[in-house]
């Protein structure tokens, strides 16, 4: 959650790779990757069960959906954004379907 940024999203650079510590990604918050964080967050909650240690994983959790939300298009879909992930150090990805499917 300390990454989170105050609009309830995540989003980090694929620089990171390489330095092997947090980027913060110059466009700001990614949808799929707020996606995951939510995923994870909600997981942890779940784990956690009923207290304050879940319901501020929650809390951080509806902060996430609410960037989400408000990324999606009126057609239904998220614009393409930046490269999301990268593997060696030289490969970068972009998971274009995940717009779509993930969140």
């Amino acid at each position: 959650d300390k990454q989170r940024a105050k609009n309830g999203s995540w989003g980090e650079d694929v620089e990171a790779c390489a330095k092997q510590e947090w980027v913060d990604n110059p466009q700001g918050g990614q949808v799929v990757q707020t996606a995951w964080s939510v995923l994870a967050l909600v997981r942890a909650a779940e784990f956690l069960g009923a207290g304050p240690r879940a319901e501020k994983l929650m809390a951080s959790a509806a902060r996430g959906c609410a960037f989400i939300r408000g990324r999606q298009q009126p057609s239904g879909d998220w614009e393409q954004e930046c490269i999301t992930g990268i593997f060696n150090k030289s490969c970068a990805i972009t998971y274009t379907a995940y717009r779509n499917i993930f969140p």
